[in-house]
């Protein structure tokens, strides 16, 4: 019994508009990965696929990717022919699982008044019996953050980091690899 008041006298500290949406940003994590463009993008997202992913980012986040991805094509036009120019290749939204085909959201968490969702991102190997879920599988961790009276994501964090942290890196050192 001891237990139980503590933990409902905390649930009426959390303000009512947070806990009448509390399952609204699950949707929003769910939509993304359950969006191809998000699971399998290679690379930086191009124009057409930042306008798909738009609705479930931050301002901030989409700010981070359009920058990242003019720095890259001014790049790509200094590079001289015949060398390879310093371009992002890893599965952007996936990190390592760069053929993941499936994901499969985790019981979120709360740092401050910003809901996690760590997401386990599968690849789908045919060649062996058994679900994807019977493979290990790769866990990365969705922030988001409540802007306009809407739940968006505002970075993506991986093992050793966040996207946005990255993001921001790579526009820094411009050219430089």
């Amino acid at each position: 019994m001891r237990i139980i008041v503590p933990l409902i006298a905390a649930a009426f500290l959390v303000p009512s508009s947070v806990r009448s949406e509390d399952r609204s940003y699950l949707r929003v994590v769910r939509d993304f990965y359950g969006n191809p463009v998000a699971l399998q993008s290679y690379g930086l997202p191009e124009q057409r696929q930042l306008r798909v992913l738009k609705k479930y980012l931050t301002p901030g986040f989409l700010m981070a990717l359009q920058d990242a991805n003019a720095v890259e094509n001014e790049c790509i036009k200094k590079t001289p022919a015949g060398i390879k120019p310093p371009i992002w290749e890893d599965a952007i939204f996936a990190g390592s699982v760069e053929s993941a085909e499936r994901a499969k959201i985790g019981i979120p968490y709360y740092s401050g008044r910003q809901p996690h969702v760590p997401v386990r991102l599968y690849v789908v190997d045919r060649d062996l019996l058994g679900r994807p879920e019977d493979n290990e599988g790769h866990i990365v961790t969705v922030r988001l953050s409540h802007v306009t009276g809407s739940w968006l994501i505002s970075d993506v964090i991986f093992e050793d980091g966040g996207l946005r942290d990255s993001l921001a890196d790579y526009a820094r050192d411009k050219c430089d690899d």
